[in-house]
């Protein structure tokens, strides 16, 4: 974040090509030439399609990996320290490629300190570790189904624990009236402790609809109210939340997509009464 950064493109109708991304704070960055949208994060990022790490990472750090061949996980080497809880997350069909994760946690004799893997069906995985001793370990990325190949990427993510907290809505589409306002609750969940309030938005809000998230909750269910003014038009909306007076972290509410068995945080308003949708 705040600093100038490139990404590497790849694609079955693409040739692997650099761009350079312009700097920026919000959360993702748009690729020039391309409409894509990747997530800015403030800590380094790596590239393992490329090269695999010689040295053993240190916490906090992200990075794009692939399975290229079935039957051979990715092994990263990490360093960590006693008593430090990490939270490991591998990420791959909500970003809609191919790889089922499995999660492992290896000791420096390879053996199995943690493992984790899917709950659901197209869902990323994450773990919490808190290393018994000081010392190297190596995190194992694989695919349940033992698979591989040019769509089989994931994204690992290893921060320390920290007070956090998901949004979740009940479904990805929603509909108002002009002139009667619609109530959309979202629920919290607290994790790592996090107890203070949150506070909700929602982005990309089209014209003459206006959002305000009620005073009253009970701190688990949040609601926004959305509001259609004369000429308003439906479009694609993200709610988001962060902790009251805090600009990060910011997080973005998901929703099921029954038809992909998934969730998404891309949701859509519409209008109707006569109103253009």
């Amino acid at each position: 974040q705040g600093k100038v950064g490139t990404v590497t493109l790849r694609g079955w109708n693409l040739s692997a090509a650099t761009r350079t991304l312009p700097a920026g704070d919000g959360p993702d960055a748009v690729v020039p030439g391309t409409g894509s949208r990747v997530r800015r994060e403030p800590h380094p990022c790596f590239d393992f399609t490329r090269a695999k790490p010689d040295a053993p990472l240190a916490t906090p750090f992200t990075a794009t990996g692939l399975l290229a061949r079935p039957g051979a996980p990715d092994l990263v080497p990490l360093r960590a320290g006693k008593g430090k809880p990490i939270l490991i997350q591998v990420e791959s069909p909500s970003l809609c490629l191919a790889v089922a994760p499995v999660l492992r946690i290896l000791d420096a004799d390879g053996k199995a300190l943690a493992r984790a893997e899917q709950e659901r069906p197209n869902a990323d995985v994450e773990t919490t570790f808190t290393p018994p001793a000081d010392g190297t370990y190596r995190i194992e990325v694989g695919d349940l189904y033992r698979a591989g190949g040019p769509r089989h990427a994931y994204r690992l993510r290893v921060v320390p624990v920290a007070p956090d907290f998901d949004l979740t809505v009940a479904t990805d589409r929603f509909a108002l009236s002009a002139g009667r306002p619609l109530d959309i609750p979202v629920t919290v969940t607290r994790r790592s402790g996090f107890s203070g309030d949150v506070e909700l938005s929602i982005e990309g809000l089209p014209p003459n609809l206006t959002a305000n998230q009620a005073a009253k909750s009970d701190g688990k269910t949040l609601t926004l109210r959305v509001t259609a003014g004369k000429g308003a038009a439906g479009g694609p909306v993200r709610i988001v939340g962060r902790p009251a007076g805090q600009p990060s972290p910011r997080r973005e509410a998901t929703a099921p997509m029954t038809e992909f068995d998934t969730r998404t945080v891309d949701l859509w308003l519409s209008v109707t009464d006569g109103v253009a949708k």
